[in-house]
């Protein structure tokens, strides 16, 4: 699968986790891992960060999800916030 294919399947995941309100839309891209593998890395940006929220739910459920149509590399998920406070590293990036 492409990257355009895998957003648009990431994207409709995540939209329909309600322990997460809020989302804003999310960047997929594919990449290696440090031994080298194939993986995909989706970046899911949010309004606010909930209360409680299980971060391996959402990569798990896109992995399901992408897997049904074939798509077997390994998913990372980042979660961003627009409410997150940013650290001395994010402004050096």
């Amino acid at each position: 699968m492409n990257d355009a294919e895998i957003k648009d399947v990431a994207e409709r995941v995540l939209r329909q986790d309600t322990s997460r309100p809020g989302f804003l839309g999310a960047d997929v891209s594919s990449d290696v891992d440090f031994e080298g593998d194939p993986v995909i890395r989706v970046i899911a940006r949010y309004k606010t960060m909930p209360q409680s929220a299980r971060p391996l739910d959402g990569m798990h459920a896109i992995r399901t999800e992408l897997l049904k149509l074939g798509e077997d590399r390994i998913v990372f998920l980042t979660n961003k916030y627009e409410d997150e406070p940013l650290t001395a590293e994010d402004d050096a990036a």
